[in-house]
């Protein structure tokens, strides 16, 4: 048995015990059980590629919202304050689909039910759009040394984000082109052997195109000197004009010649035909034929130019005109001196045989081959095609 004055205290304390207790339970029966919730909306996914965003509604809850949770694919990506609604997608992978979450939590754990939203991956490749390849060769020393192609094609879309352009040569990838850019110049190929030039566009998920690709590096060409003829047809009262040429070659073909006055395309005809007929009263002035292969490369054979076919034309009847003056000399000078036994005639006919050569006129006056300059005397930089300077006078048309 406790001593008296032990038993009051004991008596005491019971009574505070009791209200504890009661206190306890009757904060137990007010515990904080309710998630937080959401009042409207839904997550979506904001921006482009690359900027992608995710963004979310407020939740609500009494005793407040404490963070928002992120998750992706089922883990943890993010906690964010109460007052963050957005979070940055930006260090996905693009190639597969993500599953994504926001959940609210409050003070005491509690999570609200999870918003949901899909981000899909890229699976779609990019496309090129109307066009080809083009591959053309550029010479640089000789023919035989490794050269230079420039190879250009159209633009590429993707669903998402195109990356770039991939270059291949032969099966080989040579570089990598950055977008927008539709040009790349490959440097010491070897065209003395066949090769396959390919482009390939690829967006941000590394999904590639379908391939372009060509063999072709030259464009077609006429033979050296060749000539645009015109051909007048039908009555004189309705005569028209027809137009002929040579055929062209080229390494893979020729599919077709246009015919063009300026820069508009007039007719196009298929790489069997050699001729055209402009009809009547159809001008023939700044008209041109052009020799195309299936590559989109191009050789133009024009026609005749008016002025310096005029140019030419004065140039000749001077040359003639000195050329009958040298005559009507010789032949007074033979009247007054006599023939000296043969001698003088002899020696005038040596120098009209010495004066027949080729001299240089003008290039591309009448219509022959677009080509560089092949001087044959005189000086110009061009050779002639069929405009020989009358006997005793140079290509000025000045006695000699």
């Amino acid at each position: 048995m406790l001593p008296l004055r032990h038993k009051h205290t004991f008596l005491a304390v019971r009574p505070l015990a009791l209200m504890s207790f009661v206190v306890l339970l009757a904060l137990s029966g007010c515990a904080d059980t309710d998630p937080p919730t959401w009042t409207e909306g839904e997550v979506s996914i904001e921006g482009e590629p690359g900027a992608l965003q995710l963004a979310w509604p407020a939740a609500n809850d009494p005793s407040g919202v404490e963070a928002y949770l992120v998750r992706i694919d089922g883990a943890a990506a993010a906690r964010l304050a109460p007052t963050s609604q957005r979070y940055s997608l930006d260090d996905l992978d693009s190639v597969v689909d993500h599953a994504i979450e926001v959940v609210a939590v409050d003070s005491v754990g509690n999570e609200s039910t999870a918003l949901g939203a899909t981000l899909p991956g890229d699976h779609e490749p990019p496309v090129f759009g109307a066009g080809q390849l083009q591959a053309t060769a550029e010479f640089e020393a000789h023919r035989g040394a490794p050269q230079s192609v420039v190879l250009r094609w159209p633009a590429a879309t993707d669903d998402i984000a195109l990356a770039a352009y991939l270059i291949r040569l032969d099966d080989g990838e040579v570089t990598r082109i950055a977008r927008p850019q539709q040009e790349a110049t490959l440097r010491d190929v070897d065209l003395g052997e066949a090769h396959a030039f390919t482009v390939v566009a690829v967006d941000e998920a590394g999904n590639e195109s379908a391939p372009l690709t060509t063999r072709d590096a030259f464009p077609p060409s006429f033979p050296y000197n060749a000539r645009l003829e015109e051909v007048a047809t039908g009555p004189a009262d309705a005569q028209g004009l027809r137009l002929e040429w040579p055929a062209a070659t080229d390494d893979v073909g020729v599919v077709a010649y246009a015919i063009r006055r300026g820069t508009e395309e007039v007719a196009r005809v298929d790489a069997s035909i050699l001729s055209h007929d402009l009809g009547p009263g159809a001008p023939s002035q700044g008209v041109a034929v052009v020799a195309l292969d299936a590559a989109g490369h191009e050789c133009v054979l024009r026609g005749p130019s008016p002025g310096l076919a005029a140019e030419i034309a004065a140039r000749d009847r001077m040359a003639m005109e000195v050329a009958v003056a040298m005559r009507e000399a010789q032949t007074m000078l033979l009247g007054s001196l006599g023939d000296s036994g043969g001698r003088l005639s002899d020696m005038f006919l040596a120098a009209d045989v010495d004066d027949e050569r080729p001299s240089a006129g003008v290039g591309v006056a009448m219509g022959e081959w677009e080509a560089p300059g092949r001087a044959t005397g005189g000086g110009t930089g061009e050779g002639v095609v069929g405009h020989a300077v009358p006997t005793g006078t140079n290509a000025a048309g000045e006695a000699e």
